[in-house]
């Protein structure tokens, strides 16, 4: 039987994309659900905005989610999903030489009436951002609860897939080659959004 980040390799290999559940365990994944839901109430999420340096800026209406960045000390429990991530990046360099040489990321929560308008995720500021993950953490989701991501297919943006943001479901893809934005959530919606970058 193929192996998750096998399957996760393959596919990238194939179509630049991947959709996948089971990279991690219904335990991890329900301590990393509670610890990002947890952050509501003590002030973590900050606004997330767009451009870098002088053109930064605050613009809801373009994007509305709010993010708390992770690092390796937040925890025990934390580190363990740096750790998978690690060994997905040492799978994905063995199998396709992509040079992947670090790992960020950062929680991301949507609230309800929220979304994020069609972008890409390396721009000039961000060039070093390889391949984008999202691992989603919304238990119970529905199709009325929106909130999708929209995964442009061509340039010329006729092509697309929708990914419901359910428990467990993993999206990874080229950073620069996927235009993907952000269906409008009828419901608070949580995410892990992190990149596995090139070397300096």
């Amino acid at each position: 039987m193929i192996s998750i980040a096998n399957q996760i390799s393959n596919d990238i290999e194939r179509d630049g994309y991947s959709i996948t559940h089971g990279l991690f365990s219904e335990s991890v994944l329900d301590t990393l659900r509670i610890y990002a839901e947890s952050g509501v109430g003590r002030g973590k999420y900050k606004s997330a905005g767009i451009g870098s340096g002088s053109q930064y800026q605050i613009q809801e209406r373009i994007r509305g989610d709010q993010i708390w960045w992770l690092d390796r000390e937040e925890g025990s429990d934390i580190e363990k999903v740096f750790l998978q991530f690690d060994r997905l990046k040492d799978d994905l360099n063995q199998s396709l030489y992509l040079g992947l040489f670090d790992f960020e990321c950062h929680l991301a929560q949507y609230k309800s009436g929220s979304a994020y308008e069609r972008h890409y995720d390396r721009p000039l500021a961000s060039k070093r951002r390889k391949l984008t993950v999202t691992l989603y953490l919304n238990k119970g989701w529905s199709r009325n609860d929106g909130g999708n991501l929209r995964l442009y297919l061509n340039s010329g943006l006729e092509q697309f897939i929708d990914v419901a943001p359910r428990f467990g479901t993993l999206v990874v893809f080229l950073s620069e080659l996927f235009a993907h934005e952000v269906l409008t959530c009828n419901r608070d919606r949580h995410s892990l959004t992190g990149w596995f970058l090139e070397r300096p």
